[in-house]
């Protein structure tokens, strides 16, 4: 990677994680609260597939803007506070991503 977003990306992805593992030590002095237990979700939503019109290059009449869906769902089981997460997004053409991650419920 030429440009270095992917280390940054790392990097702050590590962050973010320490912050959240690091949380319960710091709601005590600070009233921030990781929520560690609750229900498992199902999220859905609809949207629109390159909704600002980006083309790769000028002239490039690949990329329409398309309806989406977007189908998730969230574990209940959390491991200090960070539980698991999975989905899928789909256009009208053809088009799809299934993805996993991490998620937590702060308060």
């Amino acid at each position: 990677m030429k440009d270095g977003k992917g280390i940054l990306a790392g990097i702050l992805g590590v962050t973010v994680l320490g912050l959240l593992a690091a949380g319960p030590a710091w709601a005590k002095e600070t009233r921030f609260h990781v929520i560690q237990g609750g229900p498992a979700y199902f999220n859905a939503g609809i949207g629109a597939f390159n909704a600002a019109g980006v083309e790769p290059v000028p002239g490039h009449r690949g990329n329409a803007t398309l309806p989406e869906i977007d189908l998730e769902y969230q574990s209940a089981s959390k491991l200090f506070g960070i539980g698991a997460l999975w989905g899928i997004v789909a256009n009208t053409n053809g088009g799809f991503m299934g993805y996993t991650g991490f998620y937590s419920d702060i308060a």
